[in-house]
């Protein structure tokens, strides 16, 4: 068994409530949009990531690198935005929906990257 420090665990402390804060942004997100639209929202985890780990590592990405985010992000939005619809719910829930899938996306990856420290 390795002993960790009060700081190292305190990593995954801050991971774990991180996680919570987004799991359940998640569940409330569905009540304002349908599911294959939050899919389709949700696919900006990878630019998110990206943003984060330049923020929180201090790396700097390539053009290239940054070029590969957009695109695979651009590519699962198309791959999965066929049954993507609004519903009907009313534009400012839909909106609002859309700000929480950002903030879950947001903190989730915040909380996958610090983990990376």
């Amino acid at each position: 068994m390795v002993d960790i420090g009060f700081l190292e665990s305190f990593k995954f402390a801050f991971c774990s409530v991180c996680y919570t804060i987004s799991n359940n942004i998640a569940l409330i997100c569905l009540l304002y949009i349908d599911p294959a639209l939050f899919l389709v929202f949700g696919n900006l985890r990878i630019i998110a990531g990206g943003l984060m780990y330049w923020l929180i590592m201090g790396k700097v990405l390539t053009d290239l690198q940054w070029s590969a985010l957009l695109i695979i992000t651009f590519g699962a939005t198309i791959a999965s935005s066929h049954d993507a619809t609004f519903g009907d719910v009313s534009g400012i829930e839909a909106f609002f929906g859309m700000m929480l899938v950002f903030i879950m996306v947001t903190i989730s990856s915040t909380s996958n990257i610090w983990s990376e420290r």
